[in-house]
């Protein structure tokens, strides 16, 4: 209590110097009383300056327009990043297929011969493509349609025939089609796949090559699935859905509660991420929170947001959407700076150091040599 009374009645100051310039062996105690006084007194003000529960929202708002938001870039796709799940799911499209289905590998062709019944015979197409016919050899099958291979064989069997006829049926077809489901088609989702995009920002799905998805909506995606496995399986229906976003990630760093990275599964704005990492302190900044991110050469570009604006106004136009991989830094406030100075020069200044068992020893001798004036 006596420090307390000390710090708030200036007079005692005077003579405390005075006492202290003729004192003799305390002369050296007595100055760094004075010192710790004004420390504290100092720490006192800065404090009480210091921490005022962050802006209040402006009394002109009575009445007004709020300002509008960034609306536009919130409507915009999400694009798909390394870590994120995808659904791929494969339907067989009801009615009949807009084209002739196209023979391949796998399935199973009857061909057969009027009037030469001894060469009828169900022919499997092996996974190079190509069928055993006889007189005939290796044959394409792949790749063609029914009628087309027909005519090609009929073409071919006249040089030991005379006005052959042929019939080719299809026995045996979808035959990837029913493997693709069987590869995707689970207890858990029915006729569907969960698919992670790699790293590498690839994806893998089954039957068809690595394809690159990230920086690439679901839609794009969803299309050139459909035609890479329209080109294979014929009349088919592929879905691709986000099922979890994974690689959102803002980082918070500075003046707020909880500090660290942040997985944000839908259009946030700085102010937001702030309120996401826990809230603002009392210490921070927020005339001049600092927003990092690459820009298109991939170099980091910084940009200033006045935060504090923001809610005094109720000024949501200001306010900026993050991306991917942002860095947001709260900064401390100069009366907080100052607290930490103050709060570092009396660590530094007291001629004692803490016990956790006896509460403090002074450095210089015992402390009964030692009363404050």
């Amino acid at each position: 209590m006596k420090i307390l009374s000390d710090v708030f009645f200036m007079p005692r100051w005077v003579s405390n110097i005075r006492s202290a310039a003729c004192a003799g062996k305390n002369c050296f105690a007595k100055t760094w009383y004075l010192l710790l006084c004004w420390s504290v007194f100092a720490g006192m003000v800065s404090g009480l300056l210091g921490c005022t529960g962050g802006p209040l929202p402006s009394k002109d708002l009575v009445g007004k327009t709020i300002h509008p938001g960034p609306a536009r870039e919130m409507n915009q796709a999400y694009l798909i990043g390394p870590g994120d799940l995808v659904e791929l799911t494969v339907l067989s499209a009801p009615g009949v297929a807009p084209a002739e289905y196209v023979l391949q590998t796998g399935d199973t062709i009857l061909m057969e011969f009027h009037r030469n019944e001894y060469l009828n015979r169900n022919l499997l197409i092996r996974p190079d493509g190509f069928v055993t016919l006889p007189y005939l050899g290796e044959v394409q099958a792949a790749g063609h349609a029914a009628s087309e291979l027909n005519q090609t064989l009929t073409q071919r069997y006249r040089r030991y025939f005379k006005r052959p006829q042929v019939t080719l049926s299809v026995v045996s077809y979808n035959t990837h089609f029913k493997e693709l489901l069987t590869v995707i088609t689970n207890s858990a989702t029915g006729q569907s796949k969960m698919m992670p995009v790699g790293l590498d920002g690839y994806l893998s799905p089954p039957f068809m090559p690595k394809l690159q998805v990230a920086g690439r909506s679901t839609a794009w995606i969803q299309e050139e699935m459909q035609q890479a496995y329209s080109r294979v399986l014929g009349n088919i229906t592929v879905l691709v859905d986000l099922k979890e976003i994974r690689s959102n990630l803002v980082y918070v760093l500075g003046e707020v509660n909880r500090p660290g990275v942040i997985n944000i599964p839908a259009p946030a704005t700085v102010t937001q991420m702030i309120s996401l990492a826990g809230g603002y302190k009392d210490s921070a900044s927020l005339s001049s929170v600092l927003l990092i991110r690459p820009d298109e050469g991939n170099q980091p570009t910084g940009r200033l947001i006045n935060v504090e604006r923001i809610i005094k106004k109720a000024n949501m136009g200001d306010d900026v959407l993050v991306q991917r991989y942002d860095v947001i830094y709260v900064p401390p406030s100069v009366i907080h700076k100052l607290n930490l100075a103050i709060l570092f020069g009396i660590r530094n200044m007291m001629p004692l150091q803490s016990s956790s068992s006896i509460g403090f020893t002074y450095l210089w001798g015992p402390s009964s040599g030692f009363k404050p004036f």
